[in-house]
C-alpha cells in the first residue's frame, strides 16, 4: 500500500478480485484441510489393521512408520489451510480491503485447529499399536 492506497489502480475496479478469488478457494481447502488428513490416517490405519507394511525403510519400527504417516497427514491438511491465509495476505496488500482478511483468518485459524500436538500422535499411535498388538512387537 502507498500511502493507505492499495498498489492495483483503484479507480479501475471496485470489485476485489484477488480477494473475492480467496474466498473462492478458501471453503473448499479449509474443508480439503479437515478431511484429507483424517482419510490418510484411516487408509493407513486399515493397512496397518490389515498386516500390509507401512511405507518407510525396512529397519523403522511400527511406532516410526505409524509416527511418518501422522506427519506426512498433517503437513497435507497445514498446506491446504495455508493456500487461503497466502492467497488473502496477498489480496490484502494488493487491493487494501477487509475481504481479504476473511480467508487469511480462517486460514490460519484452520492451521492453529490442525497444529500437532505430542498428545494426539501419542494417543494416535497407542490406539494403532493396541489394534495389532502382534504387529507392534516387531513382526511388521
Amino acid at each position: 500500500m502507498l500511502g493507505g492506497r492499495p498498489i492495483l489502480n483503484p479507480g479501475l475496479v471496485e470489485v476485489p478480485g484477488l480477494s473475492l478469488i480467496a474466498l473462492a478457494v478458501a471453503f473448499p481447502a479449509l474443508t480439503l484441510s479437515m478431511v484429507i488428513p483424517v482419510r490418510v490416517r484411516r487408509t493407513a490405519a486399515q493397512k496397518y489393521t490389515s498386516g500390509v507394511s507401512l511405507p518407510g525403510k525396512p529397519r523403522e519400527s511400527a511406532v516410526s512408520r505409524l509416527i511418518a504417516v501422522y506427519k506426512r497427514s498433517l503437513m497435507l491438511g497445514l498446506g491446504l489451510a495455508e493456500l487461503p491465509a497466502i492467497l488473502g495476505a496477498i489480496g490484502f496488500v494488493l487491493e487494501a480491503h477487509w475481504l481479504a482478511l476473511v480467508p487469511l483468518g480462517l486460514g490460519v485459524f484452520t492451521m492453529v485447529l490442525l497444529f500437532p500436538s505430542e498428545a494426539a500422535l501419542g494417543d494416535w499411535v497407542d490406539a494403532r499399536l493396541a489394534e495389532v498388538p502382534d504387529l507392534a512387537n516387531g513382526l511388521a
